[in-house]
Order: C-alpha cells, then structure tokens, then sequence
C-alpha cells in the first residue's frame, strides 16, 4: 500500500496512467493463459435437477452484497432457487473476511478464492469438488469493465469454466455502457456458448452486440422479481397520518456519487439545491417527504446528502419531513417505496423497486443506466435528470410538480407495461425448471 501511494505522488498524471494500463494488461494476460490452463483440468459431470448446490459469483466479492442494487438481484435470484428446493445449498465466491463473514451470516458456505495467484486453476478444482447444480453470476455493472476489467475477465472465466463441465451456468441482467474496455473483446470472444447472457435493458443489449458477436437475450432487472419486504412500522404509520391529511408523500433519495469524485463543495451544492426545491414544492402542493437511503457505505452513502437535508428543511416543514432511520435490505426497502405516491432516486435498483410496485419515479442519471429501464416501460423522457440539470436552478422543482400532478397518468403507464416487464424479469430464471420461476410479488 505504501509503494502504491509512493508512486501516485512521484509520477505525473499521463504516466501514472501508463503504468496502470500495463499492470492492468499484464494482469489480463495471466489470466487468460492460467484460464486456458484450467480448462483442461475440468471433470465434466452430470448435475442433479434437484438443485441441491448453487454456486453465486458476486459483482463484488469484496463485500459480497455491495450496493444494495446487488443485494437485491441475488436475493431474488435466491428466492427463486429456494422456490425450486428449499433446502439447496448456496455457496458463494468471496474475496475477503468480512465477505466470508456476511456469506456465512446469511447461510451460505463462503469459498474464499477471488484473490489466490492461480485463481482459474483453483477455480477449476472448486468446481470439479463441489458438483454445482447452477453456477450464476450477477452481472450489474461490471462486465463492460468501467471499474475493472480484470475483474470483469474473472467474473466471465467463472461461468466459462462452470459451463465446460457441463454445469447450467447463468448471468443475471447487466447493463453494458458505451465505452466498454477493449480487454474484454477476448473475453468475450471466448465464453462457451452454454453461458447464459442476460441483459438488462435493449440499449445495453445493442452496445454489447456492437461489440461482440457472443449470443446474449434480452430480459428486465432480476431485482423486479424481489418479493417486498414488510416497512418499518413507524415509516408506515408516518405515510398514514399525511395522507390522511390530504397530502401525497413523496420518497427522496439523492446521494454524493452523482458526481464522479465529488468535492464538499459539490456535495454542498447538491443539498442546497435538493432543500431548496423541496422547499418550493411544499409551498405550492400539499406533499410530505420521505427521506429514503439505499445505500449505507459510508462517505459515499446516502446519508451525506439526506441527512444535512433533513436538517435543513426541519425549520420550515417540521413532521411534513422524515429522514428513514437504521440500516434496511433491499426487500424492506421495497416494501416502503410501495407505501409512496412517487420517488425521486439516485439510485437505479430504487427506481425498480418502485417503478415494480407500481409507483412514479423521477430518477437523476448516471452511466447510461436508467434509460434503458424506462424503455422497458415507455415512460416519458422528462422522468429522467442528468445531475448537471437536476442542479439548475429551477429544473428540480418543477420536475417534482410534474410528478406530482401527473402522477395517475403515469401509474397507469407503469401498471401497462409491468407484466411484459415480470415476464421478462422471469426470464433471468431460466436455468431452473419453468415452476422455479414463479416467485410472485
């Protein structure tokens, strides 16, 4: 750690990045000949159609769970196998001690291997040992590699070696961006066509096809599939009291990484104007505020923007604004979007949550996620805010006015379009029996 901050500061800018791009290169390489070994090492087997081993390739093994976003694709994803033997036994690949603790927390047998310098070989080993079922990797963000493409290249030599030995191998709807990493053409080039593909929304889809020619299916978020959660008590009871005052309660969730390195300035610029348009707005409709974070990781979790919001709109709004206390899942958080009229989110598996309970969202985009999600569902553009325009002055306010006021229509818009989008969501299931597939919201 040391050496690596040592070398920040001694090299400028253009040759730190050399010097990334050739660790980077030269990680890729070991890869992909350690990947070539290993699949000679494989013992093709026959899986049992019971199901009673899955192994879950996390988007971070770091952490297990990462955002809650994943937490909610891989629990749905669980909901499922267990709808299809209660009993299966759920491995996970993790890359530390504290994702190995939260593996074991939740019941699942941790193989700590992401790290080891002759990954695919033990991989190849793991998988001839354990005689998975299923293998299933949750793809989220990760596979055009924007934060990694090493990491990316391991999480796709996982379901390449699982399907080589004959094991129904699965990625869950990911999202591909516009500028994918062009280690990963290989990669991909080489994937074993009993992988799965899934991908999350038809813009990703085309950029992936633009890229290469690796067959992959169209599907809808695994997360739609997610069974609700019960809301905390208190934030139920809340709801009720303003709407039996005649008011629409309206979810807000902003959080710092809507821009990419975020200085205090910057956060500070995205509060003020976050207070400043729910302060118009509950001037001039009757609407309560649900503060609602989904993510809990420390300086760049919600609670930097949402809470000092709070503080500032307390003075004027008193109980008209409520900040969610406490650490949730995924399914309790959407067990509160349901309770809402709207939501306005920064975060994309929020929108899901909501827009799948059938509730207007406003969202505040990043890369290129959100606007294949509305597509799923033809909802209008103006749904949609860059973060530059959602802090010009003025922009917030009536977007939320719109939302408000528009709000049957686009619940109508929204109840249209969520069956083909379930069915589509189902379809992340698909290397279970078409019975496994039946978890209902």
């Amino acid at each position: 750690m040391r050496v690596k901050s040592v070398i920040k500061k001694l090299l400028p800018a253009f040759a730190l990045d050399a010097f990334r791009r050739a660790r980077t290169e030269r990680a890729m390489r070991h890869l992909l000949q350690g990947w070539d070994a290993a699949v000679g090492q494989l013992q093709p087997r026959k899986v049992d159609p019971s199901l009673k081993r899955l192994l879950i390739v996390p988007c971070d093994p770091n952490t297990l769970t990462g955002s809650l976003g994943d937490d909610a694709m891989m629990s749905a994803f669980i909901q499922a196998a267990q709808t299809k033997n209660p009993n299966v036994e759920i491995y996970a690949l993790t890359a530390s001690a504290a994702a190995s603790a939260e593996a074991r927390r939740r019941g699942y047998i941790a193989e700590e291997i992401w790290y080891v310098e002759d990954f695919p070989q033990t991989l190849a080993n793991l998988l001839n040992q354990r005689s998975f079922d299923a293998v299933a990797a949750l793809g989220a963000d990760i596979l055009d590699g924007y934060y990694d493409p090493v990491s990316a290249a391991q999480t796709l030599a996982i379901c390449d070696l699982a399907a080589r030995s004959d094991v129904p191998t699965t990625v869950l709807g990911f999202s591909f961006n516009s500028k994918p990493s062009p280690l990963l053409r290989p990669v991909f080039a080489r994937l074993h066509a009993g992988v799965k593909l899934h991908v999350r929304d038809a813009i990703s889809l085309d950029r992936l096809r633009a890229f290469s020619d690796v067959p992959a299916t169209l599907v809808a978020d695994a997360a739609f599939m997610l069974v609700a959660g019960k809301p905390p008590a208190e934030a139920v009871a809340w709801v009720d009291e303003h709407r039996g005052a005649g008011r629409c309660v309206i979810g807000i969730n902003i959080h710092p990484l809507l821009i990419k390195h975020a200085t205090p300035a910057q956060i500070d610029l995205i509060v003020q104007r976050t207070t400043d348009a729910l302060r118009q707005v509950a001037g001039r409709r009757a609407v309560a505020w649900l503060l609602l974070p989904h993510d809990y990781r420390g300086e760049n979790g919600d609670g930097r923007c949402l809470a000092p919001i709070a503080a500032r709109l307390a003075p004027d709004l008193g109980d008209r604004v409520m900040m969610l206390t406490g650490e949730h899942g995924a399914a309790v958080l959407k067990g509160v979007a349901a309770l809402l009229d709207g939501v306005l989110s920064g975060r994309m598996h929020l929108a899901i949550a909501s827009i799948g309970k059938g509730v207007p969202t406003l969202c505040v985009t990043y890369q290129g996620k959100f606007e294949g999600l509305y597509r799923h569902f033809d909802l209008p553009d103006w749904l949609l805010m860059t973060p530059e325009q959602m802090l010009s002055a003025g922009v917030l306010e009536e977007r939320l006015i719109r939302l408000i006021d528009e709000n049957d229509a686009l619940r109508d818009v929204i109840h249209e379009g969520l069956p083909k989008v379930l069915s589509l969501s189902r379809e992340n299931f698909s290397i279970f029996t078409s019975s496994s597939a039946e978890a209902v919201d």
